[in-house]
C-alpha cells in the first residue's frame, strides 16, 4: 500500500506527498482529452491504495503493444506540458514515476476490457542465486536438455541508470 509504514494512502496523496501533484494533473488531463477509454480507470487507480512501482510488467505482446501506445502517448505529450526546470535530479525522473501511476491505470483498464484477465503481483524482491532458475524440468532432464524460453525485455534509462541497467542486462 501507498504511504507505508508511516500512512496508509491513496495513489494520487502518495504521489503529491512526493513529488509535484501538478504534474500527476497534468497526466489525468491528458488522459482525459486524449484517451478517455482510460480516464476513469485512471481515477480508479489514482483512488486506490495499492500501488505497483517500479514499472516492471510481465505480459503477452498483445497488451504490451496496447499499454505502450497509451503510455508513450501520454509521456509524449506531457514532456511537452510539464516544465522541469525547477527541478531537481531525482525529481527530473518525473516521467517514469508517471509512467508507474500510467501502468497501475493500464491494469485497471484491461481488467475492464478483457474479461477473465488474470492479473498478479509479486513483492519486489532483489536476490542472488548460485544456480540458475529453470523452468519446465523434467525430473531426469539434463542440463544438455533444459529448456528455456526466449523473453523479450524493453528497457528505458539515461545516464544516471546506465551502470544499474548494464548489471540488469549482464545478469
Amino acid at each position: 500500500p501507498a504511504g507505508l509504514p508511516k500512512k496508509v494512502m491513496s495513489a494520487r496523496d502518495f504521489y503529491g506527498r512526493e513529488h509535484d501533484a501538478r504534474a500527476l494533473d497534468t497526466v489525468t488531463e491528458i488522459v482525459k482529452e486524449r484517451y478517455p477509454n482510460y480516464y476513469l480507470p485512471l481515477l480508479q487507480s489514482l483512488s486506490e491504495s495499492a500501488c505497483t512501482w517500479g514499472n516492471i510488467a510481465v505480459m503477452k505482446s498483445l497488451f504490451f503493444h496496447e499499454y505502450c501506445q497509451f503510455l508513450f502517448g501520454v509521456l509524449e505529450e506531457a514532456e511537452k506540458r510539464i516544465d522541469i526546470s525547477g527541478y531537481d535530479a531525482y525529481q527530473r525522473r518525473v516521467f517514469g514515476f508517471l509512467a508507474e501511476r500510467l501502468l497501475n491505470c493500464y491494469l485497471v483498464y484491461a481488467q475492464g476490457v478483457y474479461p477473465g484477465l488474470k492479473i498478479g503481483s509479486l513483492a519486489l524482491a532483489y536476490g542472488v542465486t548460485e544456480k540458475p532458475v529453470l523452468h519446465n524440468l523434467h525430473p531426469d532432464a539434463t542440463p544438455a536438455t533444459y529448456k528455456t524460453d526466449r523473453v523479450k525485455l524493453c528497457m528505458s534509462f539515461d545516464d544516471n541508470y546506465a551502470p544499474h541497467a548494464d548489471a540488469a542486462i549482464t545478469s
